[in-house]
C-alpha cells in the first residue's frame, strides 16, 4: 500500500468521523429547541421500556437465573427411576429410598448425590404451627455446595447417630427467634419429636425446587422451605404418601453433583444401565427399566419458549404502543421541520444524511428513555409484589437485553417517520401550493394510522385484561355454598403419631363445638380435595371403584371419601336423587354410598339402587368393599383455566374405610369467614394443643391461590392496558398539539372569514375523534376476536364482559376527547389578524 493511499484513507476516515461528530451535535442542538417534544418522548418511551425491562427481569428470574446460594449449578443433575403405570405409555418418576442406596452406590460418574422429599410439618414455636420442611440426607447442603449463615449443616456422622437436628430458614430465624446467634442449640418440638437447631440457613437460600405461586401445594412443592431435616426422621413427622398402587413408599427427588470429566449424556448412559441391571434383578423390568437425567433448572429448557409466551407478550404490546406513540410525536415534529429539510436537500445533502440525522435524534431519546425506564422499572419491581417470592434482579443479562431493546426501539420509532419525510420532493415542500397547504389532514394518513394503532392496541389489551380477571374470578365459583361464605381448615395428625381413637374423637369433637359457634350454619368433615381438588389432581384422595359389568382388572379412579357431619349442607350441594346417610349408617362399616351426578351418569344400571365395589387407592378387587348408592348429590366443578370435560366423578361414605388423619373442616357462615378465623384457632388449641391448621380461609382464598399466578397476569395485563391507554391519550395530545400548531395559517384563514371558536373547535374535536373511533373499532374487533379464541382454547373462561368493556370505551373516549379538545380550545382562541402577521 503506498503512502498516497494511507493518506487517503485516513482523510477518509477523518472525514467520518468529523461528519459522525457533526451529526451528533446537529441532533442534540436540535432536541435542546424543542424540550416540550423530547420530553414528550422520553416520557413515553420511558414508561414502555421500564414495562418491558420488568417483563425481562421477571421472564430471568423465573426461567434463566440459577438458584441462589447454589454453587456451580450446571454441575448439577437430577436422576430418577420411572415406573410404569400399568400402561405401556404411562410412566411415573418415583425414587424411593431403596432406589437412592442403589444410585448412590452405582453411580460412578457423581461426586455425592442427595436425596430430599419436601411436605408440610407440625412445628411447635411453642404454639402449633405448619411450616415447610424439607427432609434431606446428610450430604444434601454438601452436595448442593450450600454454605451456612449460621452454625453448621448436616455431617455423615449424624446419620450413623441418627440424631434429631434441624437447619432453620434464615426468614424463620429473624422472624421466629429476632435473628438471635444463640439460636444454635435450642429445641423445637417437631411433630412428636424434639430436635435441636445446629445451624441456620443463608437468607436467599430456597433450595432446587422452582417457586410456584404461595398458595400451591402441587407435587409438593410451594412455598419457600422453613426448615430441612435429615431423612431419617422422615418417617416420624412426614406424613407417608401413597406414591403408586400396590406399593407404600415414600418419594424422594434425588439431585446428583457431576465428576469434572462427565457430561450429562454419559450419567444418562450410566443411569440407564443401572436402572436395567435393577429392574433384571427383582425381575420387574416393566416398573423400573428406565431411568432419566435431567439438568437442574428453574424450568425445563423445553417449556422456555412457552414461558417466553406467557410471560412477554403484554410487556411488548406496551412498548409498541410507546414506539407509535414517539413515531407520532416525531412524524408530527418532522412535518413541521419539512421546510428545514427540503431546503437542506436542495442545496445537496444528501437523503442518507439526513435519515442518518434523524436517527441519531431517535437514538439520543433512545438513551435518555432508558436512563429514566431502569430506575422506573426497578421501582415497579419493589412495589409489585409477586406470587412466586422470589427475587428479581435488574442484572447484567436484563440489562443487556434493555441495550438492545433501545437499539431495536430506536429503529423502531425513528425509522419509519425519517424514511417518511425525506421521501418528499424539495420542490414540493417550498411551492407555492406547500406554503398554503400547511398540514391538511388528507395529507396525514401515517399519523392517523399511527393514531388508530395506539388505541386500537390499548383498548384491546384493557378489555384483555379485564376479561381474563372476570375468567379467573368466574373459574373460583361452583355450584354450592357462596365462595366467600365457606371456611375451610385443613389438618393432618399422622405426623403427631396419635391413636386412631385420638384422632376420630378430635375430628368429632372439632365438629360438635364448631357447629355452635355464633354465625356457623352447617359444618361438614372430609378430605381437603373431597368437593374439589384446587387443581392437586387427586392424590391420596382416590379411590378404585368397579361398577357392576366391570372385570376384576376394570376398576376406574374416583375421587371423594369420607362425608362427615352436614357435609353436602356446608358446602351447599343438593341431594337430587335418593337420600342421605342416617345416623346408624354413620357409625357403622361403609355398607352404603352417595355419588355425584357424574358417577351417576357413568353407572351403566340405575344409579340409585346399584351396587359398586370400592376399594382404596393401592387396593385390589378382592379387598374392595360392596356398597349401595341410595343417593346422588350436584357435582361441583373444578375451578381450572383449561380445556376440560365434566365434573370429576365424586363417590362420598358414611363414615371411614381406614383411619383419616388427614381432614378438612367446612363451615357454612352466616358472616364474613374472616370474622371466625380466631375463634377457630382458639378452638383448636383447645381441642389439640399440639394440632398444627396446615391451611385456613374461605373458599374464595383457596380458588384465589389456586389461580394466583394467572390472576396476578390477568391484573397484570389491566394495569398495562391502562398505561397505554395513558400513553395513547398522551399521544393524541401531542399529535393534535402538533398538528394545530402545523395548521395555525389555516384556522386563521377560517376564522378571518367568519368562522365561531365554537365552530373551530368541533371541527378539531371531531376530526381528533374520528381518528379514535376508528381505533376503537379496530381495538374492539380485535378484543372480540381474541376473546373467542380464548373462548376455544380454555375451559370455562367467559367472554367480554359488557359491563366492563362499555367502562373501557367510556373511560378512552373521556380520554381522547379531553386530548383532542384543550388543543382545539387553545387553536379557537387565537388571533387570526396576529396570526396571519406571524404566517
Amino acid at each position: 500500500m503506498g503512502n498516497r493511499e494511507i493518506v487517503e484513507r485516513s482523510g477518509a476516515t477523518r472525514a467520518r468521523v468529523e461528519t459522525a461528530a457533526q451529526d451528533v451535535r446537529h441532533a442534540w442542538r436540535s432536541l435542546t429547541t424543542s424540550r416540550a417534544y423530547w420530553i414528550w418522548v422520553v416520557a413515553s418511551l420511558a414508561i414502555g421500556m421500564a414495562v418491558t425491562i420488568a417483563g425481562l427481569a421477571v421472564l430471568n428470574a423465573l426461567v434463566f437465573l440459577p438458584f441462589p446460594e447454589v454453587t456451580d449449578q450446571q454441575r448439577l443433575a437430577r436422576v430418577s427411576l420411572l415406573r410404569n403405570c400399568g400402561r405401556p405409555d404411562c410412566w411415573t418418576r418415583m425414587s424411593t429410598p431403596h432406589d437412592y442406596e442403589i444410585i448412590r452406590d452405582g453411580l460412578a460418574g457423581v461426586q455425592g448425590i442427595a436425596a430430599y422429599t419436601i411436605g408440610d410439618i407440625a412445628v411447635g414455636l411453642p404454639d402449633a404451627r405448619s411450616l415447610r420442611g424439607v427432609l434431606a440426607s446428610s450430604n444434601y447442603f454438601d452436595v448442593l455446595g450450600v454454605r451456612p449463615a449460621l452454625g453448621r449443616t448436616f455431617h455423615a456422622n449424624d446419620a450413623a447417630a441418627r440424631a434429631d437436628i434441624a437447619v432453620i430458614a434464615h426468614a424463620l430465624w429473624v422472624r421466629e427467634f429476632d435473628a438471635d446467634p444463640a439460636v444454635i442449640g435450642r429445641t423445637i418440638r417437631v411433630a412428636d419429636r424434639f430436635v435441636q437447631i445446629v445451624g441456620v440457613a443463608p437468607a436467599r437460600f430456597i433450595g432446587i425446587d422452582r417457586p410456584r405461586p404461595s398458595g400451591a401445594r402441587r407435587m409438593g412443592v410451594g412455598r419457600s422451605p422453613d426448615v430441612w431435616l435429615p431423612m431419617w426422621l422422615a418417617d416420624d413427622v412426614l406424613p407417608l404418601a401413597v406414591a403408586e398402587p400396590r406399593r407404600q413408599e415414600r418419594d424422594f427427588q434425588l439431585v446428583g453433583r457431576l465428576r469434572d470429566e462427565v457430561d450429562l449424556p454419559q450419567l444418562q448412559a450410566e443411569a440407564a444401565a443401572l436402572a436395567r441391571g435393577l429392574a433384571a434383578s427383582t425381575g420387574q423390568e416393566s416398573t423400573g427399566a428406565r431411568a432419566e437425567v435431567l439438568r437442574v433448572w428453574r424450568v425445563n429448557p423445553r417449556t422456555w419458549p412457552l414461558s417466553i409466551v406467557v410471560i412477554m407478550p403484554i410487556p411488548i404490546l406496551v412498548l409498541a404502543i410507546a414506539c407509535v406513540n414517539a413515531a407520532n410525536l416525531m412524524l408530527a415534529r418532522a412535518s413541521r421541520r419539512q421546510r428545514e429539510l427540503a431546503i437542506r436537500l436542495a442545496i445537496g445533502a444528501g437523503r442518507g444524511r439526513l435519515i442518518r440525522q434523524l436517527l441519531m435524534e431517535s437514538s439520543f431519546l433512545a438513551l435518555l428513555a432508558t436512563a429514566v425506564a431502569l430506575p422506573l422499572a426497578w421501582w415497579g419491581l419493589r412495589i409489585a409484589a409477586n406470587p412466586w417470592n422470589v427475587d428479581v434482579p435488574v442484572d447484567m443479562t436484563v440489562l443487556t437485553l434493555t441495550v438492545m431493546t433501545a437499539a431495536a426501539t430506536t429503529i423502531a420509532f425513528g425509522l419509519a417517520p425519517a424514511v417518511r419525510v425525506t421521501a418528499q420532493h424539495p420542490a414540493n415542500t417550498l411551492g407555492p401550493v406547500a406554503a398554503r397547504s400547511d398540514a391538511v389532514p388528507g395529507q396525514s394518513r401515517m399519523r392517523r394510522a399511527l393514531v388508530v394503532a395506539q388505541v386500537a392496541l390499548s383498548l384491546a389489551l384493557l378489555a384483555s385484561g379485564s376479561q381474563l380477571i372476570s375468567t379467573v374470578r368466574s373459574e373460583a365459583m361452583s355450584a354450592g355454598t357462596a365462595a366467600d361464605r365457606l371456611l375451610i381448615a385443613r389438618f393432618d395428625l399422622e405426623p403427631l403419631k396419635l391413636p386412631p381413637v385420638e384422632t376420630e374423637n378430635f375430628y368429632e369433637q372439632l365438629a360438635a363445638r364448631a357447629s355452635r359457634m355464633p354465625g356457623v350454619e352447617a359444618v361438614g368433615v372430609a378430605r381437603h380435595t373431597a368437593v374439589w381438588t384446587f387443581g392437586e389432581g387427586s392424590g391420596p384422595a382416590s379411590f378404585i371403584v368397579w361398577r357392576p359389568a366391570d372385570g376384576r382388572e376394570d376398576g376406574h379412579m374416583v375421587t371423594g371419601g369420607f362425608a362427615g357431619g352436614d357435609l353436602f349442607d356446608a358446602v351447599g350441594l343438593r341431594i337430587l336423587q335418593g337420600r342421605r346417610f342416617t345416623d346408624a349408617e354413620r357409625h357403622s362399616r361403609p355398607r352404603v354410598a352417595i355419588v355425584n351426578e357424574t358417577a351417576a351418569r357413568a353407572l351403566d344400571a340405575p344409579a340409585i339402587g346399584s351396587i359398586v365395589r370400592l376399594a382404596p387407592r393401592g387396593g385390589n378387587y378382592n379387598s374392595a368393599i360392596e356398597l349401595h348408592i341410595v343417593g346422588v348429590v350436584e357435582a361441583a366443578v373444578d375451578p381450572r383455566l383449561e380445556k376440560g370435560d365434566a365434573p370429576a366423578a365424586r363417590i362420598y361414605l358414611p363414615s371411614p374405610i381406614q383411619p383419616e388423619p388427614a381432614l378438612a373442616l367446612y363451615l357454612r357462615t352466616s358472616v364474613e369467614p374472616a370474622a371466625l378465623v380466631r375463634p377457630l384457632r382458639e378452638l383448636v388449641s383447645q381441642i389439640g394443643p399440639r394440632v398444627p391448621i396446615l391451611e385456613l380461609g374461605s373458599l374464595a382464598d383457596f380458588n384465589e391461590r389456586s389461580f394466583e399466578t394467572q390472576l396476578w397476569l390477568a391484573r397484570a395485563a389491566a394495569v398495562l392496558g391502562a398505561i397505554g391507554l395513558l400513553l395513547a391519550t398522551a399521544g393524541l395530545y401531542g399529535v393534535a398539539s402538533y398538528l394545530v400548531g402545523l395548521r395555525s395559517r389555516e384556522l386563521a384563514i377560517r376564522m378571518a372569514l367568519g368562522a365561531a371558536p365554537r365552530t373551530i373547535l368541533a371541527m378539531v374535536v371531531g376530526q381528533s375523534m374520528r381518528v379514535a373511533v376508528i381505533g376503537f373499532l379496530v381495538g374492539g374487533g380485535a378484543a372480540v376476536a381474541v376473546s373467542r379464541w380464548i373462548q376455544s382454547e380454555y375451559h370455562g373462561v367467559v367472554g367480554i364482559d359488557a359491563g366492563a368493556f362499555g367502562s373501557a370505551i367510556g373511560l378512552f373516549i373521556i380520554a381522547m376527547f379531553v386530548a383532542s379538545a384543550v388543543p382545539a380550545a387553545r387553536a379557537s382562541r387565537l388571533d387570526p389578524v396576529e396570526n396571519l402577521r406571524d404566517a
